[in-house]
């Protein structure tokens, strides 16, 4: 019987976004081994709640991911190389009861929680898994150092994107994509984010066959 693990989305984005800021570059090429080598460890399982595979998806569909990554990670969570747990009605009415107590966003709750007693470790660079309704589910880890902060509102998160600045209104040149970076928010999860180019999908995705946990 293999052991489970969980993998935060924003270890996702980071493993499949090209950085558009050089100094990000080692997070996301840390992040991508990451992966592949958790895929290929047959005494593992990567398991995910069924939330989490749509949060996946429209998280990249909305930060401008290709139609063939997004179907080739589709392919990967559903073809039964990664385990997939189902938020029931009881871990929806847990969910919000407990994001109402914390603060933090309801959506980490319905990532984690259908993962109780299912896995060992989730791996995640968000630091509202540092609180203890999540330190009960499953050991929390960081393969990304350091971790990305969260915003001072409630329930919200920044990312790192890169910005582009138009150029002066006589200057003939066109508009310029800088190395500087800015802090926007987001939805729920902080990534660092530079997705100007993407990777080209990765036929070798989903290589692994999944074992029952």
């Amino acid at each position: 019987m293999c052991s489970g693990v969980g993998v935060d989305t924003n270890i996702w984005e980071y493993a499949y976004a090209k950085p558009a800021v050089a100094d990000v570059s080692v997070l996301h090429a840390e992040a991508r081994d990451f992966i592949d080598a958790l895929l290929g460890d047959t005494s593992r399982a990567i398991i995910l709640s069924d939330y989490q595979v749509c949060e996946i998806l429209e998280v990249m569909r909305k930060t401008g991911f290709s139609v063939e990554i997004r179907d080739a990670l589709y392919e990967l969570f559903w073809s039964g190389s990664c385990q997939v747990a189902p938020c029931s009605i009881q871990i929806s009415q847990e969910a919000s009861k407990l994001s109402m107590e914390s603060g933090i966003h309801v959506y980490d709750y319905l990532v984690a929680l259908p993962l109780r007693g299912l896995v060992e470790v989730i791996y995640t660079a968000d630091e509202h898994f540092d609180h203890s309704h999540f330190q009960e589910i499953a050991r929390i880890e960081n393969p990304n150092q350091p971790p990305v902060a969260p915003d001072e509102r409630v329930g919200q998160t920044i990312r790192m994107m890169e910005e582009v600045k138009p150029e002066p209104p006589l200057d003939t040149q066109p508009a310029t994509a800088h190395s500087q970076s800015r802090l926007t928010g987001d939805l729920h999860h902080p990534v660092v984010a530079g997705v100007q180019d993407q990777r080209a999908a990765d036929p070798t995705i989903g290589t692994r066959g999944g074992d029952a946990v």
